[in-house]
């Protein structure tokens, strides 16, 4: 039996980077080596009885960063944007440079780097988010690391979180006080403009088998995505399953928005912006052939109702 190769996730302990982890630790192909800040928390734990190795890293420390990535085989990268920081640009750039470069000196064989689009080039938008992300991309392949790139969509996760409904009554919801119908409703009535969603459970089984097929796979940017729904019919599939609980869309301005002062209100505001100016090419079909067991929205809602339902228990 051949020996396992050891995989370096970064983030391990947010969305994607667990979702990896926690895939990769199940196989027998691979040995994971998670990087995070906080060795000590709850995320951390469950990562350990997956089955995965953690240990603490500095983002901003190039040596904390190559001791991480030492023996490394291929490294899973997603960086985080700071939106408390002032200098949440410049320094995500930063961050993804030093690990860019720590890969190259430690001869890393394979980068998986969750990256975005650079709308700024594409429409003259500024998203911080998805502008740093492109750019830390250029990076990479300008000092000739072996990268693979995936583009992301938002998660169904989002609807209990960051895009969660608002109720006055405990049963009756409005999908409304989000960056999400906020900005689509400035451009395009909300029924007619899709938006790609996936789970970010179902990143991981995408990573492994970009990982297992890196050949085919190396020197490409892939767009993922689990299914692609306008926001009433996100509604009408959250109303089938969470009944006596209804849903609805509730449109509101782009300057409505702006005055709910929340961390990053503007990058998100623009993102969606940029999403109904430009086609984004996600194809659920081409990635259900990396994940053919990614589920679609109504899939994913009917699976997991019950916590859907205490997230929302908890909206305001």
């Amino acid at each position: 039996m051949s020996e396992r190769k050891v995989v370096a996730v970064f983030g391990a302990t947010g969305g994607q980077g667990a979702s990896v982890a926690r895939t990769l630790a199940q196989t027998r192909d691979f040995m994971v080596r998670g990087l995070t800040r906080d060795v000590n928390t709850q995320h951390a734990q469950r990562l350990r009885e997956d089955g995965a190795d953690l240990i603490p890293y500095d983002p901003f420390d190039r040596r904390s960063i190559e001791s991480g990535l030492a023996g490394a085989y291929a490294c899973f990268v997603n960086t985080i944007t700071d939106y408390s920081d002032p200098d949440c640009f410049e320094n995500e750039k930063r961050q993804g440079k030093l690990i860019a470069d720590a890969c190259k000196a430690m001869g890393v064989r394979h980068v998986i780097f969750s990256s975005q689009l650079h709308t700024a080039r594409i429409t003259g938008i500024l998203v911080r988010h998805m502008v740093s992300k492109a750019e830390i991309e250029e990076y990479m392949r300008d000092i000739g690391l072996p990268v693979t790139c995936l583009i992301m969509p938002i998660y169904y996760e989002d609807f209990c979180g960051i895009f969660k409904p608002v109720t006055g009554d405990g049963y009756n919801f409005e999908i409304r006080e989000s960056y999400l119908c906020s900005v689509l409703s400035r451009c395009l009535p909300m029924g007619f403009t899709p938006l790609d969603i996936m789970s970010v459970d179902d990143l991981g089984p995408v990573v492994l088998h970009v990982l297992l097929n890196k050949d085919a796979f190396l020197n490409k940017t892939l767009s993922v995505s689990g299914d692609k729904l306008t926001i009433h019919e996100v509604a009408t599939v959250l109303s089938r399953y969470l009944a006596p609980k209804t849903f609805r869309y509730k449109q509101i301005t782009v300057q409505e928005f702006s005055r709910l002062g929340l961390p990053g209100s503007l990058d998100w505001s623009q993102m969606f912006n940029f999403f109904v100016r430009v086609d984004q090419r996600y194809n659920v079909q081409a990635t259900l052939r990396l994940n053919p067991h990614m589920q679609n929205f109504e899939t994913w809602v009917a699976c997991n109702a019950d916590l859907i339902d205490k997230a929302l228990s908890r909206a305001s």
